[in-house]
């Protein structure tokens, strides 16, 4: 609607009248021939029309063949020498100059009254006008009861086109109702303000036409004039009368350039633009103006700016529509799954609802919820967009209530499940959940982690089967740190499962160990079992013994050592002398003070060698045989042997052992060489 001053435009023109008969008389241009035909038709006089009248009237109608909008001024010729000849003033607007003219009233002052006397070649030549017309005449005002009157019969439901002429001028309305009409609908408005309501030519097709005299009464097409104007129509009234095109104009403008059937539009735009006049478009507002805009122009492609001004969440930079509420605008798409009248939503509303998480997120994921359920089609883009923005530490409990966004959500996103909630989700669902992890060792970890301390037989399964290294690292950690009461008590069905599913669990703990009480913790993880702890060797155990740090004191260290001891002399193998010579001593004298706990001289008896039934109640004594032998028979270091007491009584209580047996002698012999 913007032109820039002192920009003109050319306009056409020709005359039409009488010179034996009604031809064209003067043109400022040669027009094509069905163009002409056209107008030499619309040109003379309206068939019936008693030219007693000497005020002429206007007519207004496209030319495609002249690629060119005729406005016409009709008035009456009696100094002709026929009766009914007239005088026909045309002017020509190019089709695309009549979006250049604010006001298409400004073109009146350039229709002027031929007369014979002083010829034709005034209208032989092009005129040049100026859009704006800022120096152009004073031009008549119109009424506000006739710029209703003409609003009505142009656009009232039941309206024909068809005008009563009841003497008040309507001219000026008429000019100003086409200047308010876009572009699009400009160029296809026709009218003319003289004629009959029943045209005996059957010819004239018109959008609206004043009736002058009637020979017969008007067709039911007629509108009452006499009630009160509806809103919008009061509000299309206030814009025509003005000085200066006001929103409501531009509105129409910008929203009527894409409409088919503009004039039957007409009302529900100007009945949109009042429904609209409000900071935000949200809820039942919102909703309710989307059914209107779907009921009105049910195709695609009819209204598309409109539809995408108005779907675009205030992120169009020429919208002259509030910002509709992005979550509700998809709210509506969800809830209408075979919705074909609107374009998708747009980029903006997925974006603005990204914008928005953090304080609608329950809103959001109700909506994703409904279109996972309904199959709606833009259920990929909403689970896009929240898989990028949801938040593990929140997700889980945002997402309460919404099973099916969820685990969608988490078969897209598995690092959701990173969450402090994670243990709070219900197990049939958790197991679901856990299936969708990926072969990811730093999320594995970090999600076991969330769950090691719950009592969850089946999450335990799955982290055993699938990550079982980074399930057995961590169990063992935690167990340690059970074991110094620095950490809480894991469940046991996390140390069981990995027992169950880890046949290398000995070795690859005793390679991490850092403390004895790290040792304890495995040996209490086997069950003080000591052919699970045999699955490493004990020369293995031993290495690890002399490597790590001695922290372990109390039932704890009496427990390992002698479990350790119950290891070597289970398999008395070289190398294996340092955990008799750490044990030794000390469990022997736990089992002099009968200080030893129950369940660690349980491990310990089974590995030591009877003796006659009135000597089996001496445990030292068996334990003292059962070391000799291990030494003796197994050839290990004399020199340990001689390191496994500083106990003078206790050593030479060893010794006489072994010197009770041929090899046991063979054997000090060595030790003491």
């Amino acid at each position: 609607m913007t032109v820039e001053p002192g920009t003109f435009v050319k306009l056409n023109q020709c005359l039409f009248g009488y010179d034996d008969g009604h031809r064209l008389l003067a043109a400022s241009l040669k027009l094509p021939e069905e163009a002409a035909s056209l107008l030499l038709l619309y040109s003379d006089l309206v068939p019936g029309l008693n030219t007693s009248r000497t005020d002429g009237y206007w007519t207004g109608m496209p030319v495609p063949p002249a690629k060119a909008y005729a406005l016409m001024r009709t008035w009456p010729a009696p100094e002709m020498p026929r009766p009914g000849c007239v005088w026909t003033h045309v002017v020509l607007i190019a089709l695309a100059d009549m979006a250049r003219f604010p006001d298409l009233a400004i073109l009146e002052s350039y229709f002027v009254r031929p007369s014979p006397l002083a010829g034709y070649t005034a209208y032989t030549s092009p005129l040049t006008v100026d859009p704006l017309a800022a120096t152009a005449p004073a031009r008549t005002s119109a009424s506000r009861p006739s710029a209703l009157r003409v609003l009505r019969a142009l656009y009232a439901p039941q309206s024909h086109g068809t005008l009563l002429d009841n003497g008040e001028p309507v001219d000026a309305a008429i000019f100003a109702a086409w200047s308010q009409q876009w572009p699009r609908l400009r160029r296809a408005f026709s009218f003319r303000t003289a004629g009959l309501a029943a045209d005996p030519s059957a010819k004239s097709r018109f959008d609206l036409r004043v009736v002058r005299e009637a020979l017969s009464p008007l067709s039911s097409g007629h509108v009452d004039d006499s009630s009160q104007p509806a809103d919008w129509e009061q509000e299309a009234v206030d814009d025509q009368l003005a000085s200066t095109p006001s929103h409501f104009r531009r509105f129409l403008w910008r929203y009527g350039s894409d409409i088919r059937r503009g004039r039957e539009r007409y009302r529900f735009l100007a009945q949109l633009f009042l429904a609209t006049r409000l900071p935000t478009l949200e809820d039942a507002i919102l909703t309710e103006t989307l059914d209107t805009v779907v009921d009105a122009l049910p195709d695609a492609d009819d209204g598309k700016l409109l539809k995408e001004d108005l779907l675009s969440c205030g992120r169009s930079t020429y919208s002259l529509l509030p910002a509709t509420d992005p979550i509700h605008t998809l709210g509506y798409f969800v809830s209408h799954t075979n919705l074909t009248a609107l374009p998708p939503p747009p980029e903006a509303a997925f974006e603005a609802a990204h914008d928005l998480w953090p304080t609608r997120a329950r809103e959001i994921l109700t909506i994703a919820e409904e279109a996972a359920n309904g199959s709606s089609a833009i259920v990929e883009q909403l689970l896009d967009r929240l898989s990028a923005i949801a938040e593990p530490a929140s997700f889980l409990d945002q997402s309460r209530g919404y099973p099916i966004i969820r685990k969608r959500l988490v078969r897209t996103n598995p690092a959701l499940l990173d969450s402090p909630d994670l243990a709070t989700v219900p197990e049939h669902e958790l197991r679901d959940f856990l299936a969708l992890l990926p072969e990811d060792r730093n999320l594995a970890t970090r999600i076991l982690d969330r769950l090691l301390f719950s009592d969850n037989p089946d999450a335990a399964a799955v982290f055993v089967d699938r990550f079982l290294e980074v399930t057995q690292d961590r169990v063992f950690d935690v167990l340690v740190s059970e074991s110094t009461e620095s950490g809480p008590p894991v469940p046991r069905v996390w140390p069981d499962a990995v027992r169950q599913h880890s046949p290398a669990l000995t070795s690859h703990m005793l390679g991490r160990a850092a403390t004895t009480t790290a040792l304890a913790a495995l040996a209490e993880w086997l069950g003080l079992d000591v052919p699970a702890g045999l699955k490493a060797s004990p020369t293995i155990w031993a290495a690890t013994l002399l490597r790590v740090s001695d922290d372990i004191r109390g039932e704890r260290r009496q427990r390992l050592l002698a479990y350790l001891l119950a290891l070597a002399l289970a398999r008395p193998d070289p190398g294996c002398e340092p955990l008799i010579e750490r044990a030794f001593e000390s469990v022997h004298a736990d089992i002099l003070s009968s200080r030893l706990p129950g369940d660690a001289f349980g491990v310990l008896s089974g590995f030591l060698p009877d003796l006659y039934w009135w000597q089996q109640w001496d445990t030292c004594r068996r334990l003292r045989l059962a070391v000799v032998e291990a030494y003796v028979s197994a050839e290990l270091d004399p020199q340990s042997f001689r390191r496994l007491t500083s106990e003078t009584t206790l050593f030479n209580g060893l010794v006489d052992l072994a010197s009770d047996t041929k090899p046991g002698r063979r054997f000090l012999r060595r030790v003491f060489d």
